[in-house]
């Protein structure tokens, strides 16, 4: 089919209506069956079979049942059930997870899985021990929630903001906050001269309790589960804090810190600035200039404002650059709430039709990151937004591009940045451009870039809090405090574009023969993304899972291990329940 002709205006909408002409069928409704629960389950609990499909579409899994339960006891008794009738359980959020940790992809019709729907374990609550201001939420609560209640909260002019916050926090707030700390989620700070409070790794290393459901210990009772409250300071603790899915949390306690304004600016610089060399030679194969001192690079940017987030749109010269900076006071006038970006908006439809055209056409690749570039840039330049920190920190709703997103994180000294920001864009800018001299286009969405430090427990009410074990925040080695930075790279597109399984294994490939060969291991997978590539798609390469499993454990800090952890989660678990083949791969040696 001839290449259409593309409009001299930047304009999505012609890209839309050109992919509708493509979709002959209509688009799938959400199915939910109400089911008669299996044999022995327990009464007053609802079950559902519905269609379990992951954000990006990558997972589409028919006929799985799941249990509406209403309290931390009903999931006690779906477990205990599922433990003496041989089904294995799955908490259940939003579904805004790359990775299979709940499901695996094309998983085999009606197997013995109980998903647990955790929405209504949503309560709140609120305490200051110790001077500490600690909030409790249930874990099916979404961060839009969890943020909107604390900042009603008094804070007693801790700070001029209203009530309290979190430090920071992932873009999208429709997700669930036990989600977010199943998997060690983050947003983006670094220290900049602003006087943050120094919490500024994973949302997972600012809990201080939880109550999880485990099994008994013994023989006697090891399928029979229940609810048990940890402190963070208890010798377990440390494996709970990012379990991803081997655990089952019901609620959480979290150290929040009082609510602060921000403002945003978005900037636009060129993408030759902002991934400028540090200096010559620093990095090899380098077609991008040393930067200057006073250049927009992305390690300046981080120095000026803290909060940077970098979306590079594939084969564009700019780049899309979102600076938050902390402000004292409000500033008028204030935004109204969150999700201040309405280009970013992209509906079922919409997305239907993206994708169909981009497969179609693939030569309409860079077009449409032209597109995508231009509305950032028409809406946003020049705008500067004030707010409070939800207000700004959360910007992608649930109605947006979706795409498969790749994702690593390095932990680094600070002074190691541009270095790496740089290296990395150069890869993959020169793979993309490799790729389209061949017409090939396996990249449709944005490179992106933000950085947090490590996690540290200083700040916290206890400074000899454990650390959580298996966040890719976690210091390698506590002992070397150069290592104090963590850069976490992405790379997105939507889902299986042709190509893209090839793209990400060579990519991956690169990144852990760069920057995966330190003793300890500095390389991290990002937990809630798509890693372990092979031509058959991520979380294949057995090979690579084996060496993650293995660099968990060359840590220096030795009791916080990954097989300390699994031994921890194993002996909580004693039937086994919270489990599937991902898990098992990463889990078992």
């Amino acid at each position: 089919m001839t290449t259409p002709t593309v409009p001299e205006t930047p304009n999505r909408d012609w890209l839309v209506e050109l992919g509708k002409t493509l979709l002959t069928t209509p688009l799938p409704e959400p199915v939910v069956v109400p089911t008669t629960p299996p044999v022995g389950f327990p009464g007053g609990i609802p079950v559902d079979t519905i269609t379990f499909s992951d954000w990006s579409g990558y997972i589409d899994n028919e006929g799985v049942q799941i249990a509406r339960i209403a309290s931390a006891d009903d999931v006690a008794a779906v477990c205990t059930w599922a433990a003496q009738h041989g089904y294995t359980v799955r908490a259940v959020g939003r579904g805004h997870n790359w990775s299979p940790i709940v499901m695996e992809p094309n998983a085999p019709r009606n197997t013995e899985v109980m998903l647990i729907d955790t929405a209504k374990l949503n309560a709140t609550s609120f305490e200051i021990v110790d001077r500490a201001p600690l909030a409790t939420f249930g874990t099916g609560i979404t961060v839009n929630d969890a943020t909107a209640y604390l900042q009603t909260l008094d804070n007693n002019g801790a700070s001029s903001a209203p009530g309290y916050s979190l430090p920071h926090m992932p873009a999208p707030g429709g997700i669930t906050l036990g989600g977010v700390l199943a998997i060690g989620g983050h947003g983006t700070l670094v220290p900049s001269g602003t006087g943050e409070p120094d919490v500024m790794g994973s949302l997972s290393n600012l809990i201080t309790g939880f109550d999880a459901v485990v099994s008994g210990t013994d023989a006697a009772d090891k399928a029979v589960y229940s609810v048990q409250h940890f402190e963070r300071a208890d010798t377990d603790a440390a494996a709970f804090l990012v379990h991803l899915g081997r655990a089952f949390l019901t609620a959480v306690t979290l150290n929040v810190v009082p609510n602060y304004y921000l403002q945003l600016h978005c900037l636009f610089p060129n993408a030759s600035d902002l991934f400028a060399s540090p200096a010559a030679g620093s990095t090899t194969g380098s077609e991008v200039s040393p930067a200057a001192p006073s250049a927009p690079t992305y390690a300046n940017l981080l120095d000026e404002y803290g909060r940077v987030e970098v979306l590079w749109f594939p084969y564009n010269l700019q780049a899309f650059v979102q600076c938050n900076q902390r402000q004292s006071n409000a500033i008028a006038p204030q935004v109204t709430g969150p999700y201040n970006y309405p280009w970013m908006e992209i509906n079922s439809l919409e997305n239907a039709a993206i994708r169909a055209a981009l497969f179609e056409w693939p030569s309409l690749t860079p077009v449409f990151g032209a597109f995508e570039f231009a509305l950032a840039q028409t809406e946003q330049s020049g705008v500067v937004l004030n707010g409070t920190a939800r207000d700004l920190e959360l910007y992608l709703m649930d109605s947006t591009l979706k795409v498969t997103l790749w994702g690593w994180a390095l932990q680094i000294p600070r002074a190691e940045v541009q270095t790496i920001a740089s290296a990395f864009y150069q890869k993959v800018n020169s793979m993309l451009d490799a790729d389209r001299g061949v017409g090939k286009y396996p990249i449709n969405a944005a490179l992106e870039l933000r950085c947090t430090t490590i996690d540290k427990q200083d700040a916290l009410p206890q400074p000899t809090s454990p650390p959580p074990t298996l966040s890719a925040a976690h210091s390698v080695n506590p002992q070397d405090a150069t290592l104090d930075t963590v850069i976490w790279l992405n790379v997105g597109t939507i889902t299986a574009t042709p190509g893209s399984n090839e793209f990400y294994t060579e990519l991956e490939q690169w990144v852990v023969a760069t920057w995966g060969g330190q003793t300890p291991n500095r390389l991290r997978p990002e937990w809630s993304k798509a890693w372990a590539y092979t031509a058959d798609g991520p979380w294949t390469n057995i090979e690579l899972i084996t060496s993650i499993r293995d660099s968990y454990n060359q840590s220096t800090d030795t009791p916080y291990t990954l097989e300390a952890a699994a031994s921890t989660l194993a002996r909580y678990d004693a039937s086994n329940i919270f489990t599937n083949p991902l898990l098992q791969s990463v889990f078992s040696s």
